[in-house]
């Protein structure tokens, strides 16, 4: 078999090896089959097995083929030139065969550089690698008008001064630029947060986005590194606010409180919400939470959340502090202001469905006047609401009533009748629900909208502790969980909470005494550091009188230590948890053993939880 015909073969590793034979033969015909090969063979070939693997890519191969034959003959290949410029070729491809092609062919890349086609100056610039890219080479190309182009020149060994990408980042009108620019300065120590923070309140693009989020959790966690961080759990991208959830995880800040537990009020997917519970001190934060945390824990669809409830429930309540019973309490007055408007956006959220649903009696185009003013408030937009009232017609057939209540609170400025509908208004959405009426015609309604009416108070003193704090609000939503699939709304509570079937309390909660926060399951073992030192534990345990899931705490201290092994030492760890039942006021007290197993040969330990005893 010839050396052309073993290059056309359909077996990989035959290929490569001709490749790798041509470069030193003088076979006629070679050139144009190399060239082919370099342009359009993507196939890989492992060459080295193992851990440390090799695989050589077969059209590399063959354009370092093709340049060690044209390498030795005169002058230029006018073919090289065809190719370069054949904008149907792949861009890849091309610069690769440049590279190879070596010093003999850099005249014709530099010439290439200048050239009218975006395309073909971008191959000019990627036939050269980024670790060999001086500053200076790719400052040539900072101003070019092709946004590939200025993405490559920013790719240079050393890097540009931080004053060049922060320009890009902030006034380059490409996202694929920007998003380079906010990598190339990610880890910078001399730049601070502030730079990114700006980026942020004006990029809409999610890659860019996620970009500039990554910057920002890599930098100090100061108060407003904290709240532009909270910003992305608003965006539009569920990645994107996935990652701010992540970085959030655990930052033990109310602000931080206050947003993820909006999302949980809004978060239509099980999912996402799970992973919004495993924020480490969400019910500390927001307490309002726990009611609805323990409904999904008695609801007999629970499989979906049972890995994630018991350590959300299991995390302690706030310190004694007076609630405030009023959201806008504390708010000045472009505060409240901003309250007034997002109570009504998210009335306008809730009730935009049943519209949309219902016969028209004027509520559609109220409604758009009302989104109208939300959108842009100033005074031509209120006398178009003030005139939709004006015009507001009794005689016509029933109507939703809530859409008016809504432009009158709006068109009142008063912040308390805007909070006061809002809430009205959820309750009415979910008791026009057509879901809560097919579980139960006579209660579904009833029982949805009492839990709406609830979860938008919630929502609301939630928004105002984000305005209190200086973040943006989180975008209005619908209001879920509150009528579940297959859930039986005539069932009492205490009812519901006893379902035999129901075997809780696997989970045991371990506070450290450095502040950590561990999760013990019954005879289960966890690796822990050696400096594991438990000082409380709580655990979420089941009334005997009526039924209610509540929770028990209490200090552990420690009893003993057995240090009869070669390799570790046990210590026990032994406390009563305590808990009084808040529907009947029964007490529960539970005797938890933690033992904890320190190596002698290495920092490191287990825990296990393998005592328990009810009385």
């Amino acid at each position: 078999m010839s050396l052309l015909d073993r290059l056309g073969h359909p077996d990989d590793e035959v290929r490569l090896e001709a490749a790798r034979v041509a470069a030193g033969s003088g076979e006629l015909g070679l050139v144009d089959k190399l060239l082919d090969l370099a342009l359009h063979d993507n196939a890989e070939v492992r060459t080295i097995g193992g851990i440390a693997e090799v695989y050589e890519h077969v059209g590399d191969a063959a354009a370092g083929a093709l340049g060690k034959i044209l390498g030795r003959r005169n002058g230029l290949d006018p073919r090289i030139r065809a190719v370069a410029l054949d904008l149907d070729q792949d861009d890849d491809r091309v610069a690769s065969l440049l590279y190879y092609l070596g010093a003999r062919y850099e005249p014709l890349r530099q010439e290439l550089e200048t050239h009218a086609e975006d395309q073909v100056r971008l191959r000019a610039i990627r036939a050269v690698l980024s670790i060999h890219r001086t500053t200076e080479f790719g400052a040539r190309f900072l101003t070019d008008t092709s946004a590939a182009v200025r993405v490559e020149a920013l790719n240079v060994a050393r890097g540009h001064d931080s004053e060049v990408y922060l320009r890009f980042l902030r006034d380059d009108p490409s996202p694929r630029v920007r998003e380079v620019a906010a990598r190339s300065l990610r880890f910078s120590p001399a730049i601070g947060s502030e730079p990114f923070i700006a980026a942020a309140r004006v990029e809409n693009d999610p890659a860019v986005r996620i970009m500039l989020l990554s910057c920002l959790t890599y930098r100090r966690r100061d108060r407003a590194n904290v709240l532009a961080i909270v910003a992305f759990l608003a965006d539009a991208a569920v990645y994107v606010r996935r990652a701010a959830r992540d970085a959030l995880r655990t930052v033990d800040d109310a602000t931080v409180g206050a947003a993820v537990a909006f999302r949980v009020l809004i978060e239509p997917d099980d999912a996402e919400m799970c992973g919004l519970l495993h924020q480490k001190h969400l019910l500390t934060h927001a307490p309002g939470l726990r009611d609805l945390l323990e409904r999904l824990l008695r609801y007999k669809g629970r499989d979906r959340y049972w890995h994630v409830l018991p350590i959300a429930l299991a995390v302690p309540g706030p310190p004694d502090e007076p609630a405030r019973g009023d959201p806008a309490d504390g708010l000045d007055e472009p505060q409240r202001t901003r309250l007034h408007r997002e109570a009504l956006r998210q009335a306008v959220t809730v009730i935009e469905p049943c519209v949309a649903r219902a016969p028209d009696h004027g509520e559609a185009g109220a409604l758009a006047s009302l989104v109208a003013w939300l959108a842009a408030p100033s005074q031509s937009t209120r006398a178009a609401l003030v005139a939709v009232l004006e015009a507001e017609n009794g005689t016509h057939p029933s109507k939703i009533n809530h859409v008016w209540d809504c432009l009158r609170a709006a068109v009142s400025g008063d912040v308390q009748y805007a909070l006061r509908t809002g809430q009205r208004v959820a309750a009415e959405a979910a008791r026009r629900d057509q879901a809560s009426r097919e579980l139960d015609p006579a209660r579904g309604p009833v029982i949805a909208a009492r839990r709406a009416y609830a979860l938008a108070r919630l929502a609301q003193a939630y928004t105002a502790r984000l305005i209190r704090a200086g973040a943006d609000p989180m975008p209005p939503g619908r209001l879920c969980r509150l009528l579940l699939d297959g859930e039986d709304p005539v069932e009492a509570l205490n009812e519901a909470a006893a379902v035999p079937d129901i075997t809780y309390g696997d989970v045991l909660v371990a506070h450290t005494s450095d502040g950590r926060t561990v999760s013990l399951g019954y005879n289960w073992p966890a690796a822990l550091s050696a400096r594991f030192q438990p000082e409380r534990a709580s655990l979420l345990v089941l009334c005997a009188e009526c039924g209610t899931w509540h929770r028990a705490e209490g200090a552990i201290a420690w009893e003993y230590v057995d240090d009869d092994h070669y390799a570790g030492a046990d210590h026990g760890f032994v406390g009563t948890l305590h808990g009084a039942c808040p529907t009947c006021g029964a007490d529960r007290y539970v005797q938890v053993r933690l033992t904890v197993t320190r190596s002698r040969i290495d920092d490191s330990a287990e825990a296990v939880w393998d005592e328990r005893a009810d009385r």
